[in-house]
C-alpha cells in the first residue's frame, strides 16, 4: 500500500526551490538507494512524490482542500517546511523529513525505515497446518526498520476458528514494522490428526507493504525471522531487501526457485499459487513423522544455522528429509496427505505440492532430469550415502503428473537391459542376486519366478501335457497341505489342489453310471454318478466290489468273497450320505464348485452330499435276500431263500427281517408307506400299532366303541354348550367286593340309588363364565375334531374351576375352595370324582366283570369287551409345561389317565390321578389297575375328565 494520499497540490509548488520538478511521472529518475527520500513535484498529477523502497510515493500539500486533520482518511500531506526539514502529517500524527545538503538544496531524505503508520487493522492465517481455535497471536510494535527494537507496546488476538484466521483492530503505529508470535495446536497434514502439543511461529512484517493489512504466519516467516534480523542489524540492509534475501535462501534449501513467488506473508498452504504449493511442500517435509518437540528442534537448528550465512550445513538432516520424502512418494503417503488437506475443507483445490517434494528428493539423490529421452531408464542415486542401497529409480511418463522419477520395482531394476530369453529360462537378478526371474514367451518378457516355480520348476504347455510331471506333492507353506496335498501345472502356473482334482482332472467327463476307477496319483477310488454328472469319491466297499452304489442300483444285494478268506459277505446298496470337498486352489485363491449339486453343497465348506452307500448286511439277511443284481421294491415281503419260514421286508430300498407284527398280520409296514389301517391295526411311521379313537371317522366311533351287547346308555345333556354325553349306571347294592372293610353292597344301600358316570370324556371348552379354562385346556394335536372323538384335556386347577395358581399350591387348605362332590367344570348336579368315587367304580367293575377288560371295548384294548360300558379309550394327554403328548408310543401297552379332585397330602404340586394300565406281554394280556399317587403326575398335566352324578350317603365313607 502507499504511504500517503494521492490528492493534488497547488501550482505554487513551482515557486519552491527545495524539491525537483518534472512534467510527468515518466520523467522521474529511478528510485534507488542513492536518492532514497528525495521529493519531486509532478506537474501533470499536481502531486509531490517521494522516493522510498524503490517506489515513488505521493504526498499532499497543505494548501490543497482543507480537511479536518483528525480525519484519518485524508492520508498524508506536507503540512510545513523549514530550512532543515519537511513536516508530513498523517491523520493526527506528524513527523519531519530532514533535508540534506549532500546533493543540492532541493533534495530531501525520507527515512523509509521509520514512517509513522495509521494501522487500519491486520488479519491473516496462522499455519503449520492451520492453527486451531483458541490459539494466541501476540503482536509486538517495533521502533523502526534499522534497529528492530521493540517499543514495549504489545497487543494480542485470538484465533477464532479452526482455519487459523486471526484479526487485529486499527491503531496508530510509531513505525510500519511489526513482529508477530503465534502459539497453539495445529492440524498435522501428515498424520491427519491435531498436534499433541503447541507450536510457536514468528513473523516480521512491514504493514505499509501489506495490501488490505493481510499478514500470514507460517514456516517461511518463522525460518526467515532470525536471518532477516541479522541482515538488518549486522549487514545494515533494509528490511524489504533482507526479507527478499532470506526468502530466496530458505526456498533454496529445498531446491525451489522462488523468484516469482509472493512475499512470505502472502503465502497460504491451502492457496492455489505456486508459492502456496511450495510452502505446503516445505511444511510437509519438515513435519515428516516428527512430533511437535522434534519439529521445534528442527526449526531452531535450521534458523540458527542459516542466521549468518544463509546456508543450512546439516547434511545428515537434509538426507533424512530426502529419504522420508522419497519413501512417502514410493509408498503412496503423498496421496494420503493430499486427502488429509482436502478433508480440512478450506480450499476447493489443493495446490500441486507433490512436484516440489519430488524435485527435492530427486535432486538430493543426484538423479538426472526425467524427460522423454530418459523414459524407462533405471539409475541409482548419485549421492555417496546411497552407494550401498539396492534401491533404483526409473523415469516414467505418469498420466496426470508428467515425467517423474519413482522407485523401481525389483523386476525393473534386476532385469534392466536384459535381452529376451528362451521360454522358461531362469536368471538371478542383477541387484538382488538372490532373486530369480523367468522368461515367459507367452507374456513376451521376464517376470519374477513364483515360489511354486522355485520348488517345482517352470510350468508350460509341455509340462501340463505330461501326466506324471504335471502333478506333484505339495511342499509349499503357502498352501494348506492337509486339504490340498498336491500342486498341478495348469495355464502356465502351479496351483494347489485336492487329491480329488489331481486324481480325476484327466478322467472322461462322461462314463457309465457306477463306473469305478482308481486315482491317477493316489489309491483313492472314484465312482461316476450320473445323478450328479461327475466323478465322486468312492468308498472302500465300492473299490472292493468294483461297482458303485448309485440311484440306479438302489436296493441291489451283492455277494462278495475276499481273496484272503473263504468267508461270504453280502452288501446292499442303501440310502446314506457322506461329504466330499470338490473345491480346489487356483494359485493361492480358493475356488468353489461352479454350482451346488442338488442344492446340497454348504456355502462354508463347499461340500456336496451323495445318497447311497454299500452296507454290509447281516449274514442271515444277506443270504436269504440275495438278489444277484435285482432291485427290491418298498413293501415287498417274501420268505427267505434259506430260512423259508421267516419273512423279509424291502424297506427304504433294502431288505430287513420282518417284525412280529408284520409276520402276524402278513402285511409289511415300511417307512415310505403312508398311513394304513388294517382292521384295528394301524401302520404309521414304519411301525404297526393298535388303532386309537383318533384313527377312526367321527361317524364310525359309536358303532365301534359303544356297541355293548345288552347295555343301553343313558344321556346327560349339558345345557351350557348343548352337548350330549352317554352315561352308564352301576347298582352298587348288588356287589360283593369289599372297600376298606366296607362292602360295596352296604355303600350302595346307603346311597339309595345307582352310581351314574359319564361314559365319555368331557368336552366343555368354557366361556366368559369360566375364565380359569382359558389357556389351560387342550385338544389332542390341538385339533378340535380330536376333542369330539376323545374329549378334552384339563389341568387339575382348570378341572376344579380354580385359578391356575392352585396347580402350585394346596387348595384344600383354603376353606370352601374344594369340598366333597366338588362340581368343578362338570354340569350342574355332577361333580369331579374323588378317590372314593374311583375306588367304588374300580372295585365294582372288577367284582362284576372279573377283569379290567370290562372297562373298554376290544378295539380300545386287546381282549377287552367293555362289558361295563364305562368305555375307556387310549386318548393320551399332555405333560405339564409341554405341548408334547404322553400317549403310548410302541406295542400294545396302554395307559389312560383321569383327573381326581384329591390332592396329595403335603405336596402342593401333585394330585391323585386315576389311571388304567394294560400290558400285552409274551404270554398274553396282563391286566393292571391302580390309583396313581406318584409325584410325576403333576397338577399341571392336562388329563381327561369324567363327571359323576351327585349322590347322597347316610354314612361318611369318604377317604
Amino acid at each position: 500500500m502507499t504511504a500517503c494520499g494521492d490528492t493534488s497540490v497547488s501550482d505554487d509548488i513551482n515557486d519552491r526551490n527545495d524539491m525537483g520538478v518534472v512534467a510527468s511521472a515518466e520523467e522521474l529518475p529511478p528510485c534507488t538507494a542513492e536518492n532514497e527520500g528525495e521529493p519531486f513535484f509532478v506537474k501533470s498529477e499536481k502531486l509531490v512524490r517521494v522516493c522510498s523502497d524503490a517506489k515513488w510515493f505521493a504526498i499532499k500539500n497543505e494548501d490543497t482542500e482543507k480537511k479536518d486533520s483528525s480525519n484519518s482518511e485524508q492520508g498524508c500531506y506536507v503540512s510545513d517546511k523549514t530550512a532543515d526539514s519537511l513536516w508530513v502529517t498523517c491523520g493526527s500524527y506528524s513527523f519531519s523529513v530532514p533535508t540534506s545538503g549532500a546533493n543540492n538544496s532541493s533534495s530531501v531524505v525520507l527515512d523509509s525505515e521509520k514512517i509513522a503508520t495509521s494501522l487500519e487493522g491486520v488479519s491473516g492465517f496462522t499455519q503449520k497446518g492451520p492453527f486451531l481455535m483458541g490459539s494466541e497471536v501476540n503482536v509486538i510494535e517495533l521502533k523502526d526498520g534499522r534497529t528492530l527494537d521493540q517499543t514495549g507496546d504489545n497487543f494480542e488476538a485470538k484465533i477464532q476458528s479452526d482455519d487459523g484466521q486471526f484479526k487485529l483492530n486499527a491503531r496508530m503505529m510509531m513505525s510500519q514494522y511489526l513482529e508477530l508470535h503465534a502459539k497453539g495446536y495445529y492440524r498435522n497434514e501428515v498424520s491427519g490428526k491435531n498436534s499433541n502439543a503447541q507450536l510457536t511461529l514468528y513473523a516480521l512484517t512491514d504493514v505499509m507493504m501489506r495490501s488490505g493489512g493481510v499478514v500470514n504466519i507460517n514456516l517461511l516467516t518463522h525460518l526467515e525471522y532470525h536471518r532477516v534480523v541479522y541482515l538488518v542489524k549486522k549487514k545494515k540492509m533494509k528490511v524489504a531487501a533482507a526479507k527478499d534475501t532470506a526468502e530466496r535462501e530458505i526456498f533454496n534449501l529445498l531446491h525451489i526457485d522462488s523468484k516469482d513467488f509472493f512475499s512470505s506473508e502472502d503465502l497460504n498452504i491451502v492457496g492455489s499459487s505456486e508459492g502456496d504449493a511450495a510452502l505446503l511442500a516445505f511444511s510437509i517435509m519438515f513435519q515428516g513423522d516428527r512430533d511437535v518437540s522434534q519439529l521445534s528442534e528442527l526449526l531452531t537448528n535450521v534458523s540458527t544455522d542459516m542466521e549468518k550465512d544463509g546456508k543450512w550445513d546439516n547434511a545428515k538432516m537434509r538426507d533424512s528429509i530426502a529419504d522420508w520424502a522419497e519413501n512417502a512418494d514410493a509408498t503412496g503417503r503423498l496421496e494420503t496427505i493430499r486427502a488429509n488437506v482436502e478433508d480440512w475443507g478450506l480450499s476447493s483445490m489443493v495446490p500441486n505440492f507433490e512436484k516440489y517434494i519430488r524435485s527435492f528428493w530427486t535432486k538430493e539423490y543426484g538423479l538426472p532430469t526425467c524427460d522423454k529421452d530418459n523414459v524407462d531408464k533405471v539409475v541409482a542415486a548419485g549421492a555417496e550415502r546411497l552407494v550401498e542401497s539396492k534401491n533404483r529409480f526409473v523415469c516414467v511418463d505418469s498420466a496426470g503428473v508428467g515425467y517423474m522419477w519413482r522407485r523401481a520395482t525389483n523386476l525393473e531394476k534386476d532385469t534392466y537391459g536384459w535381452p529376451a530369453g528362451t521360454d522358461g529360462q531362469i536368471k538371478s537378478g542383477d541387484i538382488n542376486t538372490s532373486a530369480k526371474y523367468v522368461y515367459d514367451s507367452v507374456m513376451g518378457h521376464w517376470r519374477e519366478m513364483t515360489e511354486l516355480e522355485g520348488i517345482y520348476g517352470f510350468c508350460n504347455e509341455d509340462v501340463e501335457a505330461d501326466s506324471a510331471a504335471s502333478v506333484k506333492p505339495n511342499k509349499s507353506d503357502k498352501i494348506e497341505n492337509e486339504y490340498y496335498p498336491y500342486v498341478v501345472c495348469t495355464n502356465r502356473h502351479w496351483e494347489g489342489c485336492s487329491a480329488y482334482y489331481a486324481d480325476t482332472r484327466k478322467y472322461p467327463s462322461e462314463a457309465s453310471d457306477g463306473s469305478v476307477r482308481r486315482g491317477d496319483y493316489t489309491t483313492n477310488t472314484y465312482v461316476f454318478d450320473t445323478n450328479y454328472g461327475f466323478w465322486r469319491v468312492g468308498w472302500s466297499e465300492e473299490r472292493d466290489l468294483g461297482q458303485g452304489c448309485t440311484a440306479s442300483n438302489h436296493g441291489q444285494v451283492v455277494h462278495f468273497t475276499p481273496d484272503y478268506t473263504d468267508a461270504d459277505f453280502y452288501y446292499s446298496c442303501r440310502p446314506d450320505s457322506f461329504l466330499v470337498d470338490y473345491g480346489f486352489f487356483k494359485g493361492y485363491e480358493y475356488y468353489k464348485p461352479e454350482q451346488n449339486v442338488n442344492g446340497l453343497a454348504s456355502d462354508d465348506e463347499h461340500w456336496v452330499q451323495t445318497q447311497f452307500r454299500w452296507h454290509e448286511d447281516n449274514y442271515e439277511v444277506g443270504e436269504n435276500t440275495f438278489t444277484d443284481g435285482a432291485l427290491c421294491n418298498d413293501g415287498d415281503m417274501m420268505p427267505g431263500h434259506i430260512i423259508t419260514g421267516s419273512k423279509f421286508v424291502c424297506d427304504g430300498g433294502f431288505w430287513r427281517a420282518a417284525t412280529v407284527e408284520e409276520e402276524t398280520f402278513g402285511q409289511a409296514c415300511v417307512t415310505s408307506q403312508p398311513f394304513m389301517m388294517v382292521g384295528s391295526m394301524v401302520c404309521s411311521n414304519g411301525k404297526w400299532r393298535k388303532a386309537t379313537v383318533y384313527d377312526y371317522d367321527l361317524d364310525d366311533i359309536p358303532g365301534i366303541f359303544f356297541n355293548v351287547s345288552g347295555l343301553s346308555f343313558g344321556e346327560l345333556h349339558d345345557s351350557r354348550d348343548g352337548r350330549n354325553y352317554r352315561t352308564v349306571s352301576f347298582d352298587l347294592s348288588s356287589a360283593e367286593n369289599d372297600v376298606y372293610g366296607v362292602g360295596l353292597k352296604t355303600i350302595g344301600d346307603d346311597m339309595g340309588e345307582p352310581m351314574v358316570w359319564m361314559a365319555e370324556n368331557l368336552n366343555f371348552a368354557g366361556g366368559s363364565d369360566y375364565p380359569y379354562l382359558d389357556g389351560h385346556t387342550k385338544c389332542y394335536n390341538n385339533d378340535s375334531l380330536s376333542c369330539k372323538k376323545g374329549g378334552r384335556f384339563y389341568t387339575w386347577a382348570a378341572a376344579m374351576n380354580l385359578d391356575d395358581k392352585w396347580n402350585y399350591g394346596l387348595a384344600r387348605d383354603k376353606d370352601g375352595l374344594v369340598g366333597k362332590q366338588h362340581q368343578g367344570i362338570c354340569p350342574e348336579g355332577w361333580h369331579i370324582p374323588d378317590r372314593f368315587d374311583w375306588f367304588l367304580l374300580f372295585n365294582f367293575i372288577l367284582s362284576e366283570y372279573g377283569a379290567i377288560g370290562g372297562f373298554s371295548s376290544g378295539v380300545g384294548y386287546p381282549g377287552a369287551d367293555n362289558g361295563s360300558g364305562f368305555s375307556v379309550f387310549d386318548v393320551g394327554g399332555y405333560w405339564s409345561g409341554n405341548t408334547g403328548l404322553f400317549e403310548r408310543q410302541t406295542g400294545f401297552d396302554v395307559e389312560v389317565f383321569f383327573v381326581s379332585s384329591n390332592e396329595l397330602a403335603k405336596d402342593k404340586m401333585n394330585a391323585v390321578n386315576f389311571y388304567i394300565e394294560q400290558v400285552y406281554g409274551d404270554v398274553g394280556l396282563e391286566d393292571k389297575a391302580r390309583i396313581n399317587t406318584t409325584v410325576e403326575f403333576k397338577k399341571g398335566n392336562a388329563l381327561s375328565v369324567r363327571c359323576v352324578k351327585n349322590y347322597t350317603l347316610d354314612v361318611d365313607y369318604w377317604i
